[in-house]
């Protein structure tokens, strides 16, 4: 999902084109001239979804919640607490989004990007509530979820 966020910066690197580019070669690809069947009526295979061959979920909804979840995962491998520890870094992640969402959030909600003052963290957490529609989870038992995945 990295490269899809680079598209939506409007900063795609190599790979983020090279992906797109296989994704419309593939989706155009599986469309098929219509054949006729015996009768005379044309039979019209169906084309692959644009989304599959994007490699993306069928609704924007599910997406939004993937680039959510993404997010979440980056700021926990950021935290300093111990990775070999899940529950830990739920709980840990939890309390540093919370801290964000009544803090930080509540200032930059309006801002089409983070300030460039913004540590790595917060950058971060900014991007995943955008994404979450100015909502993250709130239990520790979510963000164990989320990071299992």
């Amino acid at each position: 999902m990295e490269w899809l966020q680079q598209v939506l910066d409007g900063s795609p690197d190599a790979a983020a084109v090279e992906h797109l580019r296989r994704g419309f070669t593939t989706w155009l690809n599986s469309a098929t001239r219509g054949r006729r069947d015996c009768n005379g009526k044309i039979l019209r295979s169906r084309p692959l979804s644009l989304a599959r061959c994007l490699s993306l979920p069928e609704s924007p909804e599910r997406v939004r919640t993937a680039q959510r979840d993404a997010n979440l995962r980056a700021v926990a491998d950021l935290l300093p607490v111990d990775q070999r520890h899940p529950w830990k870094r739920a709980t840990a992640l939890c309390n540093e989004a919370r801290s964000f969402a009544r803090h930080q959030w509540l200032c930059w909600v309006g801002l089409d990007a983070p300030p460039l003052y913004a540590s790595e963290i917060n950058r971060l957490l900014w991007q995943a509530m955008r994404a979450g529609g100015g909502t993250l989870p709130t239990t520790a038992r979510q963000y164990a979820t989320i990071l299992e995945s």
